[in-house]
């Protein structure tokens, strides 16, 4: 225990104990205790009792707004040195990667293309070494931008308006089944139609489209030819939701809880490409707007996200 939690409890106990304390000094001076008799009306009693209630209200409600605060605070600060963590690394590796990138373009237009390396190793062997190097260069460039992306969606101003829930999801399934991976499985869009559309909601359409696009693209990715991808979307009371399902690889129970986290990847996804920023874009994006998400997963038999976002307030 530190000093200062130490010392908060003393002074929490002071009174009990100083009352205990005078307690016995009175008993010692008088064996037999002065009687105090105190006489009110009952209405000054409500008014005492009143103001004491509200004293202790006001006490309570100052420590509430001083522990909030401070608890803002202290997010902040996280959110602020994560962001700054993440430029400092964009700005410490950017410029090695494209050395890397520049030194392997150079390998294959000097080596490669004259089918003789110079240094006694086949050509095949040293074009496949280059191809890995170029490779993951990539990969690390691709994995800095997309460090770069989520730090600035946690931090960016929002432009909001109001969203049409019907053409945004149209767009993100129309963009998504013009890939070629897209075309490949069946991706099935349903919307409420009657008695009536679903409403618009207020938010920033741009990162939301952003977060739909990551998750379809994700249900794309971890699924095979000829599966089924169903986004839907329904209203309650308080809430728009949406949710996209597939019946691809799923995510194992042990993971389901850490996949959320930032280049965290599920066991049976290692295979696939990516980096594992994906759901942590997709969570800071729904969290900036409001909303909330929930996964639910079983391995080998697919995955359902949804998004739940807060209707507009002026409906």
């Amino acid at each position: 225990m530190d000093r200062k939690t130490l010392w908060n409890r003393v002074l929490i106990l002071l009174p009990a104990l100083l009352g205990i304390l005078g307690a016995g000094a009175l008993g010692l001076a008088f064996p037999r205790y002065p009687v105090l008799h105190l006489s009110i009306d009952l209405g000054s009693l409500l008014i005492v009792v009143g103001i004491l209630v509200s004293v202790l209200l006001i006490v309570v409600r100052l420590g509430n707004n001083r522990y909030e605060k401070e608890a803002q605070k202290l997010i902040s600060d996280i959110q602020d040195e994560n962001k700054q963590f993440l430029l400092r690394l964009d700005h410490e590796l950017k410029n090695p990667i494209s050395t890397i990138r520049t030194g392997v373009a150079h390998l294959e237009q000097v080596f490669i293309s004259e089918g003789d390396t110079g240094i006694g190793a086949p050509a095949e062997e040293i074009r496949q070494t280059v191809s890995r190097i170029s490779s993951q260069s990539m990969r690390l460039n691709q994995l800095i931008s997309d460090l770069r992306k989520l730090a600035e969606m946690e931090t960016c101003l929002l432009d909001w308006t109001f969203v049409d829930i019907h053409s945004l999801l149209e767009h993100v399934v129309k963009a998504a089944r013009s890939e070629p991976a897209g075309k490949e499985k069946n991706i099935t869009l349903s919307l409420p139609g009657a008695p009536w559309n679903l409403p618009e909601i207020r938010a920033d359409e741009d990162l939301l489209y952003i977060c739909l696009r990551n998750v379809l693209d994700n249900a794309v990715k971890y699924t095979e030819p000829g599966d089924s991808i169903v986004i839907r979307a329904f209203e309650s009371m308080k809430t728009v939701q949406i949710e996209i399902a597939d019946s691809g690889i799923g995510i194992p129970a042990e993971d389901l809880a850490k996949v959320w986290g930032k280049l965290y990847r599920a066991q049976n996804a290692r295979g696939y490409p990516g980096n594992g920023l994906g759901l942590s874009m997709v969570q800071a994006i729904i969290m900036r707007l409001g909303g909330d998400c929930d996964l639910r997963s079983r391995d080998g038999e697919g995955t359902v996200l949804t998004i739940i976002l807060p209707r507009s307030a002026e409906e």
